[in-house]
This record gives C-alpha cells, structure tokens and sequence, in this order.
C-alpha cells in the first residue's frame, strides 16, 4: 500500500492467484484480503476501512490484469482490438 499526499486515498497492491484477487495492506489486521472479483474486493475494503472512507486505488500487478481482461473481453489484449464490432443481436453484416 502507498499513501499519497491528501491522506484520503488508499492505494491497494492487487494480484491474482486461484483463490482470487488478493489485495494486499500492510495497515490493516486481516491482510490480505481475498474476493472473487474486483468489485467484491473494493467492497471488502470499504467495509474494513468504514470510519475512514478513504478513495480505493487499486494497482493490479500482471496476473490480475490478465484475468480482468478475460473476464471483461475474453482474454488479454481483446481491447486493443480495432476490429471488434458490436452488432444487435439478430443482425447480419450486408456485404
């Protein structure tokens, strides 16, 4: 965990591992703090950090990021994608 300037923002380390996304702080008894998504982990935080209330920042290492994008997109580097086109459903491309 980093703390910046204003006091008021909390910045998590965040991995993944195959009990989930891990965050890690030092700060707190109960590190580190395991979810099975990353809203589940900023949920779990906020609830740790109730008087407080501080901003959560998270920094994903590699392995996190990696699963982010496959559940987001379907696998690393899906956003990159220029070619990706989103049709409604029951359309077909006119050629």
């Amino acid at each position: 965990m980093r703390n910046s300037g204003d006091g008021n923002v909390l910045h998590v380390n965040v991995s993944f591992n195959d009990r989930g996304f891990v965050g890690t702080l030092p700060e707190l008894r109960e590190s580190p703090v395991v979810a099975l998504s990353l809203a589940g982990l900023r949920r779990r935080l906020e609830s740790l950090m109730v008087p407080d209330q501080p901003e959560i920042k998270m920094h994903l290492d590699r392995s996190a990021q990696a699963e982010r994008d496959r559940r987001r997109f379907g696998g690393p580097g899906a956003a990159d994608r220029p070619d990706t086109v989103y049709r409604r459903p029951g359309r077909t491309a006119q050629t």
